[in-house]
């Protein structure tokens, strides 16, 4: 199987603090650390 790689912007890191959006973002973010998913970022998140 084959991990899925996802360009991922401030508004996903951010949705974690956002009321609305938490809980998707969490998930997501669960799945990052299961190594289900690869997080691709630009130099303008990293900044």
């Amino acid at each position: 199987m084959e991990i899925l790689r996802v360009f991922t912007d401030t508004s996903v890191f951010g949705g974690c603090y956002d009321q609305e959006f938490s809980e998707t973002s969490r998930k997501f973010f669960d799945k990052v650390l299961k190594k289900e998913i690869i997080v691709v970022i630009s130099e303008s998140v990293l900044d």
